[in-house]
């Protein structure tokens, strides 16, 4: 009995049939040759993950004039379960956080410290090479140590409900505060929201600053006078551009290119 071919094998085989590069496809596509790649091996789980996976399998079908409905229905059989796996580990490691000790912690480890060091000076024979200078300096030296951590722990705490709040306010127009820090009125001041998962690509000139997989709830805030944005699942996205919601068209399943210029924005930044 014949083994049933994979997606990648049907793809690769009709691709080298028609004597097609994979720089032609991504020329006319324009999917990436690393998807491409991905797509011929059966790498599923390299790919951006959900509904955009679906939008890409359909536009390389549609332009080998395959049927893609064919292809969907096996890979919801089989390269799904892929992409599932991956998708897990990547939650698993985005959403990796390290511990970090509380204000109250750091006090009480420094006030043990200073406890011991005490005893052991009162221990026959334990202090004696130690004199009392040495002593209320090493006590002096202590105290400020945790008065300063304190302090700085009072700060960052202070800072993040302030970053909390900027994040959470967002007024009725559409409009979203962004932090002074961040802010700068001779470029674009791009912010993205997210409201389901969707892949993006950022890029300034020739290089890539961003490319991965955000989720429901997630924000990115970049800035410049000349950006290309790519939408996996465009739909999925709310765009903020100078405080302002910047509005664009788009079909469902098919991911988005946005080409943003300062200078072409100009209409849109004065209303």
């Amino acid at each position: 009995m014949e083994k049933l071919k994979s997606i990648g094998t049907i793809f690769k085989e009709e691709r080298e049939r028609k004597k097609i590069s994979i720089e032609e496809v991504g020329k006319v596509t324009k999917l990436s040759k690393s998807i491409i790649l991905a797509i011929e091996n059966d790498n599923f789980e390299d790919l951006p993950g959900g509904f955009f996976n679906r939008g890409i399998l359909k536009t390389y079908a549609d332009f080998l004039k395959l049927d893609s409905r064919k292809i969907l229905e096996l890979y919801e059989k089989t390269g799904e379960r892929k992409e599932e796996r991956g998708n897990k580990i990547l939650k698993v490691k985005e959403n990796f956080k390290p511990v970090i000790f509380s204000r109250k912690v750091v006090v009480l480890i420094i006030i043990l410290v200073i406890f011991l060091f005490f005893v052991w000076i009162l221990i026959p024979g334990g202090g004696s090479k130690i004199n009392l200078k040495e002593m209320e300096k090493l006590k002096k030296t202590a105290v400020k140590k945790s008065l300063k951590t304190e302090r700085e722990s009072k700060t960052i705490e202070i800072k993040e409900k302030e970053n909390l709040k900027n994040e959470k306010d967002r007024d009725k127009g559409g409009r979203v505060n962004q932090s002074t820090e961040f802010y700068d009125n001779n470029m674009l001041n791009i912010k993205i929201v997210f409201n389901d998962q969707c892949w993006i690509e950022v890029k300034k000139g020739n290089t890539i600053i961003v490319s991965r997989l955000f989720y429901r709830g997630e924000k990115y805030q970049v800035k410049g006078k000349e950006l290309v944005i790519k939408f996996g699942n465009p739909g999925a996205v709310e765009l903020f551009i100078n405080n302002k919601k910047y509005p664009f068209d788009y079909k469902d399943g098919i991911p988005k290119t946005l080409n943003l210029n300062i200078n072409k924005l100009s209409a849109f930044l004065k209303r």
